[in-house]
């Protein structure tokens, strides 16, 4: 009866066994319904591996080949419970959007104003895709790498950078044949050449640059005044010639001022008044008659009456040795010229009459005044 007993009692636990075996498999297919393939094959079984019979890794592979087999089971039965058709209206793919959460009162937002806001923090943002030039094509890079080279020459004297060409400044005869010239020197440049010390050729090419427009007038007339006020008289008589070159107003006047500071005699008060004649050819009128009106002082007015006169002697005299030929209607066409020193003669005497005019003035005025009637009666 005991060995019965010992028997009954190995059954038991046997029987109890199997079925808690069988429970714990159960649960853990459940549990591993849900893991992929490629997470079961991740899963490490060595250390669960029976040592009796296969080897290790024998054992892992069955394993995991059982459980990828409850896995496929599980899901077969998830696929029978969700074959059940729901209604349209309660399709789990027709789900409607989220409304759109309420604006704030008061604050209107638009597009414009989003981007006048962004602007305005970041003024200098760089560009954006769209404003970005676009990316040539490789199509286009080969033509454009077959075109040949357009090359420019620059013909600027004030040759600098970007890129728009001027227009090109006519050079002074001699200045800019050279490909290797130097560039225009600025004011400080032409007193430090021209003023160093008497210099023929540094004063030629100063007037050559004036003429030709590549310096101003400002420049080159200060040089001169700076040139008569010189100690030495090379440099007074190498600005007397550049007087002489460019007639004009300015050097009518500085020529004229140089004479009441040189002393008689003088070969350089000689060479000025020659510079002055020149004054008295009729296309020069026009500068006599604009500083006898001025506000120059009455030793320059006085100077331009006086070779007012003279002027009008020369070219009358000449017109009246070289008649020109009678116009259509029979009449002389020397008379518009003996017109023109008629009108200055009356300007000449509405000035005497005003009353205003310094006393040096005053008696110039006199004596152009005679000098012009006698010419013209005779």
């Amino acid at each position: 009866m005991q060995g019965n007993w010992k028997y009954v009692v190995i059954i038991c636990v046997v029987v109890l066994g199997g079925l808690f075996e069988l429970m714990k498999s159960a649960d853990f297919a459940d549990n591993q319904a849900n893991l992929t393939p490629a997470e079961l094959k991740a899963l490490d079984f060595q250390p669960y591996a029976r040592k009796s019979g296969d080897s290790q890794v024998n054992e892992g592979q069955k394993t995991i080949k059982r459980l990828e087999e409850i896995r496929t089971r599980a899901l077969q039965a998830r696929q029978q419970n969700t074959d059940h058709q729901f209604p349209q209206e309660h399709s789990f793919n027709q789900i409607p959007p989220a409304p759109p959460a309420p604006k704030k009162p008061g604050k209107v937002s638009t597009v414009k104003n989003k981007k006048k806001k962004k602007t305005a923090k970041n003024p200098h943002k760089k560009k954006t895709d769209e404003e970005k030039p676009p990316v040539a094509k490789k199509d286009d890079k080969k033509k454009d790498e077959e075109k040949p080279e357009e090359t420019t020459e620059d013909t600027d004297f004030f040759a600098g950078g970007g890129n728009s060409t001027p227009d090109p400044v006519i050079p002074p005869v001699g200045v800019g044949a050279d490909p290797n010239k130097e560039e225009v020197p600025n004011a400080d440049e032409w007193v430090r050449r021209v003023l160093a010390r008497p210099s023929l050729e540094e004063t030629t090419e100063m007037i050559k640059y004036y003429q030709s427009n590549l310096i101003t007038a400002e420049v080159f007339y200060y040089v001169v005044e700076q040139m008569f006020a010189d100690s030495q008289e090379r440099m007074r008589e190498l600005g007397i010639m550049a007087g002489n070159a460019t007639p004009s107003y300015r050097s009518f006047t500085i020529l004229a001022q140089f004479l009441q500071d040189e002393p008689f005699g003088s070969s350089l008060r000689t060479k000025a008044n020659q510079a002055l004649d020149r004054y008295t050819q009729l296309a020069y009128l026009n500068v006599l008659e604009s500083v006898m009106r001025s506000q120059e002082s009455p030793g320059i007015r006085e100077k331009a009456l006086s070779l007012l006169v003279d002027s009008a002697r020369k070219n009358l005299a000449a017109a009246a040795n070289n008649p020109p030929p009678p116009g259509p209607t029979g009449q002389s066409t020397g008379s518009p010229l003996v017109k023109r020193y008629s009108d200055i003669l009356n300007t000449l005497e509405q000035m005497l009459g005003s009353g205003t005019e310094p006393a040096q003035v005053s008696t110039a005025l006199q004596n152009a005044v005679d000098g012009l009637k006698g010419i013209l009666s005779a």
